[in-house]
């Protein structure tokens, strides 16, 4: 099967943090994973996604209340995705994710999390969380994403992992395209993690396998993070912070969002330290590299969202060797609950790089089902 399957829009480990920051609280207030992403809890699945996301007008035409509990102590959810994907060289259609959950209540200060990954097996989570070990926190052990930066919905940013296949030709040898280190090939690390929520800021903090360099093998990845939301009259307003180290890799992110009215704009900057490469003769040579994105949404009418994006890389910020940045303008549109299609266009450049000229603009369909 073709690899361009696995990069494009890739979303079964994120969330959407602009609906955090549209009611500003934080991602557990939907999610049952305290760091966001993957099954909703009750307020996601019988609230949010039944009286706030799709069109008025048909609210009544699905409006059956599904929290997923099967039993007294037991959840199970699930996310689809089947997406279209085109430009100058290919056009495909595809099954892009099919993701299966369950929760289980041990008790009532532990439960136990599994996500099975029924298309790729590669990012299976299974977990424990205790919660309120001490007012308000919890620790979570076992197979997971270290908690960084906004989890926001499309991989290919290059705050995750970047492009998949890369938009140049094999004249590069070099990832100009590559991004940050979320790679949807990496099998996810052994964490250990300790949160806390003080009011509407979430502090995280993690130590795990190695995930980054993962030649190795060892606890060698610690992982910060902090994030608050504010509230101002009508202004939502988020702030955060996340560092990660792994071995000599470095990264730094400064992340937020502010939302007014139907109105929301979400940003992230990273610089990571010794991630990218490159090798001459018998000397490697590591870079500085720079990542962001900003984007924004307009929520024309309950149901229909317009979304403008921009994602920016420098693989090495030392030099004029190269940047990218891709434009994405975009339709996403819920006309019932549990259901979604979007419609994007983007458009890839680069300075003093030639894009391979089928690889510059791309046309993207998703249709998105859960419970």
């Amino acid at each position: 099967m073709n690899r361009i399957i696995y990069f494009l829009a890739i979303n079964f480990l994120f969330s959407l943090p602009r609906y955090s920051l549209e009611e500003a609280t934080n991602c557990m207030s939907c999610h049952v994973n305290p760091s966001g992403g993957g099954m909703r809890n009750d307020y996601g699945s019988n609230i949010y996604t039944l009286e706030e996301l799709p069109l008025k007008k048909w609210l009544n035409k699905g409006n059956e209340d599904w929290d997923g509990f099967i039993s007294e102590n037991i959840q199970v959810g699930g996310d689809f995705r089947i997406q279209m994907f085109k430009n100058d060289e290919k056009n495909r259609i595809f099954p892009m994710q099919a993701d299966l959950y369950s929760n289980i209540q041990i008790n009532n200060f532990a439960s136990l999390y599994f996500k099975l990954d029924l298309s790729r097996r590669l990012t299976d989570e299974y977990y424990v969380i205790f919660d309120d070990v001490v007012e308000n926190s919890w620790i979570k052990v076992g197979q997971s994403l270290p908690n960084y930066g906004l989890k926001i919905d499309d991989h290919t940013s290059f705050t995750r992992s970047g492009n998949y296949n890369s938009l140049f030709t094999t004249t590069y040898n070099i990832n100009y395209d590559e991004g940050l280190f979320f790679d949807v090939d990496t099998k996810l690390p052994i964490i250990l993690e300790y949160g806390i929520k003080l009011n509407k800021t979430i502090f995280t903090s993690s130590i795990g396998t190695n995930y980054i360099t993962n030649s190795q093998k060892g606890f060698k990845n610690f992982a910060l993070s902090i994030n608050s939301y504010y509230s101002l009259s009508d202004l939502n307003m988020l702030m955060g912070l996340s560092y990660m180290k792994e071995k000599d890799v470095e990264s730094y992110a400064v992340f937020g969002g502010v939302n007014i009215d139907k109105l929301s704009f979400l940003y992230e900057f990273d610089k990571v330290d010794n991630w990218l490469s490159y090798t001459n003769g018998q000397s490697t040579y590591f870079y500085s590299s720079y990542a962001n994105v900003l984007q924004f949404t307009y929520k024309a009418k309950q149901g229909l969202h317009f979304i403008l994006k921009f994602d920016y890389f420098d693989k090495n910020i030392d030099l004029e060797d190269g940047d990218v940045l891709r434009k994405t303008l975009g339709i996403e549109f819920y006309p019932l609950n549990m259901f979604e299609v979007d419609f994007l266009f983007r458009e890839n450049s680069a300075d003093n790089l030639v894009i391979d000229s089928k690889k510059k603009n791309e046309f993207l369909m998703q249709i998105h089902s859960w419970f």
